[in-house]
């Protein structure tokens, strides 16, 4: 798993136990499980930039690894960028749960909000653009027709939505 992927998990760690007081992630708290190793080399690196805050003790053979980091939670800067009021300072990558259930329903669509969002929108765009275009009235047309097209198919008016209603005039 990548650095930036990690930082977003163990940062996600602290922000869900803010509540709880002060501790110290283990393998076990991560599902998968995350070796020692790496939560003590990415709760350094958010704790050198201010996501977390650390009380911990280097082992006496120099290596540099945490040893019994025994206190850890998260600081205000930390819970902005979890809650995403403020950029992260480094590159993080947040998971994504695409977990849905449903039971007895018929005609659900399940899909990303934000890309269902952004694809309506995008069509609106279109459109739009096609009626301020600077083309032939036949040009204009034959674009429209196209478009009315591309909505009238089944599976691209499920992904569109009310985008492509409200273009096809429905």
């Amino acid at each position: 798993m990548k650095d930036t992927e990690l930082r977003a998990i163990v940062l996600r760690y602290f922000y869900d136990r803010r509540q709880k007081g002060r501790r110290y992630p283990t393998e076990g708290d991560f599902d998968p499980p995350l070796p020692l190793v790496d939560i003590d080399r990415i709760a350094d690196q958010l704790h050198q930039h201010g996501l977390i805050e650390l009380e911990t003790t280097r082992n006496h053979t120099g290596s540099g690894r945490l040893f019994g980091a025994a206190m850890g939670s998260i600081s205000a800067a930390g819970i902005d960028v979890v809650e995403k009021i403020a950029a992260p300072p480094l590159p993080m990558e947040w998971p994504r749960s695409q977990h849905v259930t449903i039971v007895d329903s018929n005609g659900v669509v399940v899909g990303n909000n934000n890309l269902l969002v952004s694809i309506g929108q995008a069509l609106v765009n279109l459109h739009q653009a096609i009626d301020a275009a600077d083309a032939s009235a036949a040009d204009n047309a034959e674009a429209k027709n196209r478009l009315r097209q591309l909505l009238e198919h089944p599976l691209v008016a499920a992904i569109a939505g009310a985008a492509a209603t409200a273009i096809l005039g429905g």
